[in-house]
């Protein structure tokens, strides 16, 4: 449901531009991300992104394991209540954007991790130690 009410400016939220500024926009990206190089037991040069991308759609020679997806899947619920607790303590102004971005991409990151372990997708534990998450504003 989206918001449709008014932020009065006030000293304790800073209205409506201090929301801008508290959460203009505040994402997180979780996964492997851009640097993490090659996958050490390959012998083909590839990476652990690449390795990562098969690993979660499938190729003719490796079944899907949908390792992102059902960790995203599964903990929909717990990670939409925790974005409503972020957003309201973002409102309040009693957290900085950094905070609820690192407790966010934190969470998710650890239930990533947790998911290739309980699927055994772990050989070389490169993939795994590879998930990672980042935040940035926009």
């Amino acid at each position: 449901m989206p918001f449709t009410g008014h932020i009065k400016r006030t000293s304790r939220n800073g209205g409506v531009e201090g929301l801008k500024k508290r959460t203009n926009p505040a994402m997180v990206k979780v996964g492997v991300l851009r640097g993490a190089g090659e996958h050490n037991n390959s012998d083909t040069g590839a990476t652990v992104a690449e390795i990562a991308w098969w690993q979660e759609f499938g190729t003719k020679r490796v079944k899907a394991k949908h390792f992102l997806r059902s960790t995203l899947i599964n903990n929909d619920k717990k990670y939409r209540d925790l974005m409503k607790r972020l957003i309201r303590d973002l409102l309040l102004a009693k957290i900085k954007p950094e905070k609820a971005q690192g407790a966010l991409g934190l969470l998710v990151q650890r239930d990533i991790q947790a998911t290739i372990t309980a699927i055994h997708l772990i050989d070389t534990g490169q993939l795994r130690q590879s998930i990672s998450w980042a935040g940035w504003t926009g």
